[in-house]
This record gives structure tokens, sequence and C-alpha cells, in this order.
């Protein structure tokens, strides 16, 4: 009796163990899951901070107005100048105007890139988000897109004329590499942190059951000994 009752404590012992590691692993599953989801919000939210501030700082009725052929004019240079600052200070590939010609069809506006500008006129990549933009409403990129430029994840903000219309639409660009490359990061961070609490959950696993096993066999000696004791006594 005394046997079964330690050997069924150590069965007990090892599959509540192992309960608790297959929780470990789903719950460092869940934490890797929900963290993802945080940093691309944290990231996407710092992509609409800048183009909101972009966009905050333009006049709407000189955007909603302003023409390929008034380029040089103080009026087009004011737009050009305030959006080279982002372009040449922040972390970000390209920042430029966009038109919404209807239809969902958009064109480029001012583009203060100094190599390669996309030319005033010339159509802009569809994306959901700059559809969003163009209702009014601030939108980044769920996913890439690629374009004659390269492989982006993209914000959008509107900006509006002095009668609350949109007048056009500010967007920036940010490698796809670079932010796919934040996210690995800090996946990375996440994942070897879960591993090592993983394996450290397995040690204290084996550790325990390895005590028990060992107490088990001094039992299980101790029993055997006082059985060997008694049949001697006996006789």
């Amino acid at each position: 009796m005394k046997k079964r009752r330690l050997s069924f404590s150590a069965e007990l012992s090892i599959i509540v163990s192992l309960i608790l590691l297959a929780a470990n692993i789903i719950l460092g599953k869940v934490l890797l899951d929900n963290s993802r989801r945080a940093i691309m919000e944290q990231i996407d939210n710092r992509m609409l901070d800048i183009v909101n501030t972009a966009a905050d700082m333009l006049d709407g009725d000189i955007l909603r107005d302003v023409q390929r052929e008034d380029k040089g004019t103080p009026e087009y240079m004011q737009l050009e100048d305030t959006l080279r600052v982002f372009q040449d200070n922040i972390n970000l590939k390209y920042i430029y105007g966009i038109r919404d010609m209807g239809n969902k069809e958009f064109t480029f506006t001012i583009d203060p890139a100094v190599s390669d500008p996309g030319e005033f006129g010339t159509p802009v990549h569809y994306t959901d988000a700059l559809y969003e933009a163009s209702l009014g409403t601030p939108a980044v990129d769920k996913v890439p897109y690629s374009d004659d430029w390269g492989r982006f994840y993209s914000a959008y903000s509107p900006v509006f004329d002095s009668d609350g219309n949109v007048a056009g639409i500010i967007a920036v660009d940010f490698s796809a590499d670079w932010y796919d490359a934040q996210i690995a990061e800090m996946n990375r961070v996440i994942f070897y942190g879960s591993l090592y609490e993983a394996i450290i959950g397995v040690s204290l696993i084996f550790w325990v059951t390895g005590r028990m096993r060992k107490n088990f066999l001094q039992e299980m000696g101790a029993t055997e000994d006082e059985t060997d004791v008694s049949e001697a006594n006996d006789h």
C-alpha cells in the first residue's frame, strides 16, 4: 500500500509539472502575440505623430490651390520648405503631398526629395489608408506596399482648408525593412525572455521530480529494511 501511494504521488506531481510547463509555453505565446501588436501600435502612433505634425504646419488653402507651374513661387516654396524640415531631420524615407483626384485616384503635389522626387501630377500608389485619409481621418498602412521608390509602410494625414474641407493629404514613407526590423528586434527580446523562463521552469521540474524520486527510493529502501528486520525477528 505504501509503494502504491508514493508512486501515485510521484506521477501526479509529474503530471502537474507538465501542465504548468504547457501553461508557461502558452502564456509565452500569448505574451509574444500581444507584445507584437503593442509594438506595431507604438510604431504606427509614432508615424502618425510625425505626419499629423507636418500636416498641421501647412496652410490648407495654399496646398489646395498649388499647381505644377507654381514651383518657385513663395507659396510653393513655403510648402516645400516645411516638408523638407521633416525630410532632413526625422528618420523617415520620404514625405510629400498628395491630391485626391476622385474615384480613388491620387497624384503627387509637393515632394521635397532631392533625389528622384515624385513629379507633380503623377499617380500615387493607392492604399486603403490613403483613401481613409482622403475622407478626413489620419491612417497608417497595415501591410507594406511596393512602388517605383521601394517597399514601404506609409502614414497619411489630411490637411484642411479654411472651410474645413480636405485640401490635400500629407504622406510619410517608412522603409518596410526598417519597420520589420523594429518588430523583429522586439520579438527577439520577448522570445528569448520567454525561452529563458521556460528553461528555468523545465529545470525546476526536473529538480523537483529528481528530489521526489530520490526521497521515494530512500523511503522504499527504509520500508524494505523494516520488512527484513520484521521477518528476521519472526524467525
